[in-house]
């Protein structure tokens, strides 16, 4: 008997099994040898020979093009030749477009001529062992596609193209239906390993569904910063940007004595090729520092949804500032109230060394900041980098879950719960703060997860 399937995917239950269908996606490009060829061959042939009746499966390899090496009507018709079909598969050997694959599965085999049926839910699993060959089409609209369809997406990463800050990682990040869902190995060898002992019979399939965040970055523009730091605050927004997956989408506002939005949710999501041009064109406003009009302008003219922002998202502010409010702006605490009505969860950045010996704007950084956790101090805007993989952890705290769906209990956090007067922490170089730990309880299987 082959081990059976898990792949984050599959749990037992004494139910009648349910009608799934699952794709096999692999790369089927030049990089691939055929040795690798045999493992992935191997692995397909294991998970679904070990497959309830409820589970029928579909075969098809990308390259430059793209083919079915086997469909749900030929795997219904010809179960009995399954090592047969699949030891006759020969690699396309060409480049490697990912995006024109996952299309094609959406388009071409989760159909009903295909032998889809419906009803039943829909899983891909994507094998890959490198990035996208540049001239795909757009990954993001492909991945937009496949969530309003319903189709559950692993994605398996193999080799050493999905190193941390890799191209290849955002686009497996992007794929992934959630963070549970990105599988990352060392060898075609390894797929063994995605096969574990998990349970003698597998009846379900509970989904892992990503939840829609919606994020601002809204960054200090006034006369106290240099165009080089307005450089680094760029690269990091761009950074954060390119490496959130699809169910993710972002806003840019910019304060000083007035506010401006630099991008908003539609331009997002409309201009996905033009985005490094529309963060490299924006100028400082060099004035005044009125952070609580900058958080009011966000909370009335960009969470809206005349600016894409969508109903039923998750909401994340991330506010960038290197100095005190100004006097003379308006009440700070009102405006955090509103935002706190409005559950937008505030993550704070400060950056500069001036906040050490002023007691006032640290009382004024936590009113900012949803709890203690959310608010990291930095020494100058070249340590952002160190905020980054934190700060994707915060987004990716809204959507992966543990066999089952994971709710956010979107009341924030009461002065019994949390220590008010904590001071904040500063990082230099590296953060080691557990974001969300004071702000939301998680609910997995009826249990909490901290």
């Amino acid at each position: 008997m082959f081990p059976p399937p898990s792949l984050i995917l599959f749990c037992a239950s004494e139910h009648v099994p349910e009608m799934v269908d699952v794709v096999f996606l692999f790369d089927g490009s030049n990089s691939v040898s055929r040795r690798d060829l045999e493992q992935i061959k191997k692995f397909m042939l294991r998970t679904m020979e070990e497959a309830d009746a409820g589970m029928q499966f579909a075969i098809v390899q990308y390259s430059a093009l793209v083919r079915t090496e086997m469909s749900f009507k030929m795997f219904q018709a010809q179960r009995e030749n399954l090592r047969e079909i699949v030891n006759d598969i020969q690699l396309m050997e060409s480049s490697t477009f990912t995006a024109t694959g996952i299309n094609f599965t959406i388009n071409s085999v989760f159909t009903e001529e295909a032998g889809a049926r419906e009803g039943a839910k829909k899983v891909v699993i994507v094998i890959t062992d490198g990035a996208t060959t540049p001239g795909d089409i757009s990954l993001t609209e492909v991945i937009k596609n496949a969530q309003e369809k319903g189709i559950f997406r692993i994605a398996i990463g193999v080799g050493d193209s999905f190193e941390k800050g890799s191209r290849g990682l955002s686009e497996l990040t992007t794929i992934a239906s959630c963070t549970r869902c990105l599988i990352k190995i060392k060898d075609y060898s390894d797929l063994h390993s995605v096969l574990q002992d998990f349970q003698s019979k597998i009846d379900t399939i509970d989904e892992c569904t990503a939840e829609m965040v919606d994020v601002v970055f809204l960054f200090d523009g006034s006369n106290s910063l240099t165009k080089r730091d307005l450089e680094a605050n760029k690269k990091f927004m761009l950074n954060m940007m390119q490496a959130s997956g699809a169910n993710t989408q972002f806003a840019i506002a910019q304060y000083s004595l007035y506010s401006r939005t630099e991008m908003n949710f539609t331009t997002f999501r409309t201009q996905p090729g033009n985005l490094r041009e529309i963060v490299n064109n924006i100028q400082l406003m060099e004035s005044l520092t009125f952070t609580a009009t900058g958080i009011n302008f966000t909370i009335e003219n960009v969470f809206t949804e005349e600016a894409g922002a969508r109903e039923g998202a998750a909401r994340l502010l991330v506010l960038i500032t290197d100095g005190q409010p100004t006097p003379g702006d308006i009440d700070l605490n009102q405006v955090v109230a509103r935002a706190q009505e409005k559950q937008i969860l505030r993550f704070v950045i400060r950056i500069g060394s001036s906040i050490e010996a002023d007691g006032r704007e640290q009382q004024q950084l936590r009113t900012i900041a949803s709890c203690p956790d959310t608010l990291a101090i930095l020494r100058r805007y070249d340590d952002l980098p160190s905020v980054l993989e934190k700060l994707k952890e915060t987004i990716g705290s809204f959507q992966g879950c543990d066999f089952g769906r994971r709710h956010i209990c979107r009341t924030f956090p009461t002065e019994e719960e949390i220590d008010v007067h904590r001071a904040p922490r500063r990082y230099s170089g590296s953060v080691q703060v557990d974001t969300l730990a004071h702000c939301f309880v998680f609910l997995c299987h009826k249990r909490f997860i901290w």
